[in-house]
């Protein structure tokens, strides 16, 4: 068993969970978006919960990570999120996986693939509002829906797009977004039976009208806001805890140099704790003097620069071997917040927990 570890609360993620549920009506569909390993948080488990208290659909990145979740068990729907390229097309079709379209050429591409084998690909249209990464135009998406409607081996399932600043509290150009779908839907005429989605867990907090009927939530799962600015945050807990233990402490004197460089001195005779966790396993070595851990239920300031491995941290003469560490969560009345680490290395929380996908996890 490793010394430092991820932790995840499965009791307050059901509790997100549950939470956001009750609050999108219950003819309006809910994605659990688990990409980048659920944000860290483990794509396979984040997508169990999900799925057993009242989510409907899978969101991915890439056909490795629905093809990963289908073998481990999941027979909801996955759909993936981003263009896939054409070497993945069989596999994306195989697995009866979602696949974004946004061009007729690779609408007639697909076919062809789809027709080789034999079964029909499951296709949702992607439709740029904005965002400018993927989707056809507004003015496009009426041709692109019309092809795939019309090629017997793709099965239209529905129409998304991507807002670009809905967190913000101004709101004005997610509205001008909006008003672009709606054109688009509108543009395409019937949409029974299909999926329409453009909210994500931004707008499914403060802009109901974006819900249509199926909301895509990734972050509010894990309990992280998706700012500072939302108008209307639901009650969530943080379900991510970052933990390791003490594995050496010493005495150091006064003037001695801490770490790599020597870019710490001691101002006088201190002790100095190791911990077994470094930039090598996510903990960026930006928040070197920065940041601090909690040991005792104090919080104690990094020294010296962060290793590949191991990190020194400020302690006192009762600080010993094997005494708990956390460095992202709660010990004792004092908690240390993803959110401020992130800020501090100037990273986007999610870019920030998703560094530490390959430690252990536990899920408790």
């Amino acid at each position: 068993m490793e010394a430092s570890c991820v932790q995840i609360d499965t009791a307050r993620m059901i509790h997100n969970i549950k939470t956001i549920r009750a609050h999108i009506p219950p003819d309006v569909q809910l994605m659990a978006v688990v990409k980048n390993d659920a944000y860290g948080n483990g794509a396979l488990k984040t997508a169990e919960l999900a799925l057993a208290h009242g989510f409907s659909l899978i969101g991915v990145a890439r056909v490795e990570e629905a093809s990963f979740l289908q073998k481990n068990g999941i027979t909801a729907p996955i759909m993936i999120l981003g263009l896939v390229p054409k070497e993945e097309w069989e596999d994306a079709v195989q697995g009866g996986f979602l696949i974004p379209l946004d061009t007729e050429k690779d609408a007639e591409a697909l076919e062809a693939a789809a027709k080789g084998l034999g079964k029909k690909a499951l296709v949702m249209a992607a439709v740029d509002t904005g965002l400018h990464r993927i989707g056809a135009s507004v003015e496009k998406t009426e041709a692109l829906v019309s092809k795939i409607r019309a090629l017997p081996f793709l099965k239209l399932c529905g129409l998304f797009t991507h807002f670009i600043e809905p967190e913000l509290r101004d709101k004005s150009r997610t509205w001008k977004q909006l008003d672009l779908f709606k054109k688009a839907l509108l543009a395409v005429g019937d949409t029974e039976g299909l999926l329409i989605s453009a909210a994500d867990s931004a707008a499914a907090e403060d802009m109901e009208e974006t819900w249509f009927n199926m909301v895509r939530i990734g972050c509010l799962i894990t309990g992280i806001q998706p700012s500072k600015e939302m108008a209307h945050p639901l009650p969530l807990e943080p379900v991510f805890s970052l933990v390791s233990k003490v594995i050496h402490v010493q005495k150091v004197k006064k003037g001695e140099t801490i770490g790599y460089d020597g870019t710490f001195e001691a101002p006088g005779d201190m002790y100095v704790a190791t911990v077994p966790i470094g930039y090598g396993d996510g903990y960026r070595r930006s928040l070197s003097g920065k940041a601090s851990v909690l040991i005792q239920g104090k919080m104690r300031k990094i020294t010296g620069l962060i290793c590949m491995d191991q990190m020194m941290v400020e302690a006192d003469a009762s600080v010993k071997t094997g005494d708990p560490v956390v460095l992202v969560g709660k010990q004792g009345s004092l908690e240390i917040r993803a959110t401020n680490l992130a800020e501090m290395c100037d990273a986007n929380v999610h870019e920030f927990l998703g560094g530490f996908r390959c430690l252990e996890k536990r899920y408790i």
